[in-house]
């Protein structure tokens, strides 16, 4: 009889992971996979921001940071440390505001961020849970994604074409990719 009872108590809880544990892994990962670049609808603009950079003169360990400028109009670049602001085009600003527009839809994916390692470019969003990375020396590490220490979180590389690669932060306990 006890056995009878502990096999019911089982199978209750297995059948309740399962009915329950799906859908939530579902919002789970919808939530997260939001914040992901949609890097085919703009592929020529991150090829072009990435070649403006490769171009300018910014060094290693350099962070950008995009924001757009009321007065004129038009998005520009701030070179963290250079501590300047830099004029670009007005078809590099247009080219940003594509990416903003059409390749982060999600109202929660504000990319507004461009972190310089030796090789590769990273297009990081800021609430530092996703990012696009340009290297041409193979996949990238998953260091590259701005993480607390401390933080219980993964993270995952997945390649979107050739050289770029989305890398997206994760909850460890749900696998994903």
């Amino acid at each position: 009889m006890m056995k009878k009872a502990v096999v019911i108590i089982c199978l209750t809880l297995a059948a309740t992971v399962l009915i329950c544990g799906f859908p939530l892994m579902y919002f789970y990962y919808s939530g997260i996979l939001k914040n992901v670049a949609d890097f085919s609808a703009c592929e020529d603009e991150f090829e072009a921001v990435k070649d403006y950079v490769y171009n300018s003169e910014y060094a290693s360990g350099d962070i950008l940071g995009i924001d757009y400028n009321l007065e004129l109009q038009r998005y520009r670049v701030f070179s963290i440390k250079r501590n300047t602001y830099d004029n670009i085009s007005d078809e590099l600003s247009d080219i940003i505001r594509k990416i903003k527009n059409d390749a982060f839809k999600s109202k929660d994916a504000h990319w507004n961020m461009i972190r310089i390692y030796d090789d590769c470019i990273v297009f990081v969003i800021d609430t530092g849970e996703y990012a696009l990375v340009y290297s041409p020396e193979g996949t990238p590490s998953a260091d590259l994604l701005p993480l607390r220490a401390n933080e219980n979180k993964s993270v995952r590389v997945k390649k979107a074409k050739g050289s770029w690669y989305h890398l997206i932060k994760v909850n460890r306990f749900l696998p994903l990719l």
